[in-house]
């Protein structure tokens, strides 16, 4: 990536081109930017935060700000396209140390057994538990062993 004046010269995995600041400015501004820089231009995760940082968007304030809000951890990864790795990094980057996942601490096994008796999937009892669903998987598996 290389930066003159008011653009950014971007290489994705297919081809090179200009973006200019204020395009990659309004794109950030506005809610479709993911889908616009991921599959318009086709840029990785890791490209496009560089892209847009030297545009002078802070993508990690965003992040923070997002979380901040109430927005899961696993909600960031999936909107952003980002590892967790990668959305912890932002967070303590801007001193916001992430929650850890007291939902499964709380949820008791009998009320997992009870929500698996209901015969709804792995993403139907996470989202009502608001836990991941890997979490119920995993949880489901434990569960069902003992028995």
């Amino acid at each position: 990536m290389r930066v003159e004046g008011d653009g950014i010269w971007v290489e994705s995995k297919s081809v090179g081109y200009w973006l200019s600041k204020p395009r990659l400015q309004a794109l950030f501004d506005s809610k479709e930017w993911l889908s616009e820089m991921r599959q318009v231009h086709d840029l990785s995760p890791r490209l496009m935060i560089k892209a847009l940082t030297a545009a002078g968007c802070d993508f990690d304030a965003r992040v923070a700000e997002q979380y901040q809000a109430g927005a899961l951890v696993s909600e960031l990864m999936r909107k952003h396209g980002l590892s967790h790795g990668r959305v912890q990094k932002a967070l303590k980057g801007h001193g916001i140390k992430i929650s850890p996942g007291n939902h499964l601490r709380r949820a008791t096994d009998e009320e997992f057994v009870a929500a698996f008796g209901t015969g709804k999937n792995d993403v139907q009892i996470a989202r009502e538990m608001n836990i991941d669903r890997g979490t119920v998987s995993k949880r489901r598996a434990r569960l069902t062993a003992r028995r």
